[in-house]
């Protein structure tokens, strides 16, 4: 989301156990629902905002880029996030990013903690 990885903000949130119900085999939903929680955690100090998010799902990359989902669950997600975009007036584009370069958010994903993920990008 930054420019300078320094000035990246990270987060990590527990899955709810209706949610890991809910979404055990949604990917995309899961890719993102993170984001959907940043923004709402960070969307007013990005107001105006461009941001370049990267996902390692071509799903989450196509339905950021594309305004639109093919599950239900996705698209309940969806919905939220245009929410926030159009609230915090974002501007926002998905790239895809390979798995091997996405390892900080992938440890934060498996709920390995913070600092454990921090320890990913550097192995």
């Amino acid at each position: 989301m930054a420019a300078d990885p320094a000035k990246a903000r990270w987060g990590q949130a527990k899955w709810t156990a209706e949610q890991l119900r809910d979404w055990e085999h949604d990917m995309v939903t899961k890719e993102l629902y993170p984001l959907v929680e940043a923004l709402k955690a960070h969307g007013a100090a990005w107001r105006g905002k461009g941001l370049k998010i990267g996902f390692d799902n071509t799903g989450a990359v196509y339905a950021i880029n594309a305004g639109r989902a093919k599950t239900e669950k996705a698209r309940n997600v969806m919905r939220e996030y245009g929410n926030l975009i159009n609230k915090y007036e974002l501007d926002v584009v998905a790239q895809w990013v390979p798995r091997e370069l996405n390892k900080a958010a992938d440890a934060l994903s498996r709920q390995i903690g913070y600092k454990l993920a921090l320890l990913a990008v550097a192995a």
